[in-house]
């Protein structure tokens, strides 16, 4: 995976190694039992268990429509328009975003400001959602902020 911040958003990718691609029924309140991506962002890396105000969860899926984008916290999951590309070849199935900040109604965020971020890999193989992996746990288990990956903002002139 990868990960990079400007003035305007987040840029995310990951490449994800899966034997079978199943996503048959992407909405904005079950993408996740499905092969796809959860992303969750912490902008002011003050949260422990569970989410409060300034958090958020983005997910990704590749569906028989096509990649969909979705903002599954805070408030009713609902659909986020964005710039997307989710694409299988072979067993990699990529996904890249760009998640800008007004979008994702959250502050630009200043040097040397700690962001708390982790996203999971969902892997459903036709029989339900049989596991995830992530960079750190806290999102599939329950949501826990606390175990994050913490990002540092550098500002480049």
């Amino acid at each position: 995976g990868w990960l990079a911040a400007d003035s305007k958003g987040l840029h995310f990718a990951v490449a994800v190694t899966d034997d079978v691609h199943f996503c048959d029924q992407a909405t904005p309140g079950n993408f996740w039992k499905g092969d796809s991506l959860q992303l969750a962002i912490d902008s002011e890396n003050d949260s422990r268990d569970g989410f409060d105000a300034n958090d958020r969860e983005v997910g990704f899926a590749l569906t028989p429509r096509g990649p969909v984008c979705y903002v599954s916290y805070p408030g009713t999951p609902r659909g986020l328009a964005v710039p997307l590309a989710i694409r299988r070849e072979g067993s990699v199935t990529s996904y890249e975003a760009f998640l800008p900040w007004e979008a994702l109604e959250l502050p630009v965020p200043t040097d040397g400001k700690m962001l708390a971020i982790n996203y999971i890999a969902n892997d459903n193989d036709g029989l339900g959602r049989g596991y995830w992996m992530g960079l750190t746990p806290g999102i599939g288990e329950g949501k826990s902020p606390l175990s994050y990956r913490r990002f540092a903002v550098r500002v480049r002139p």
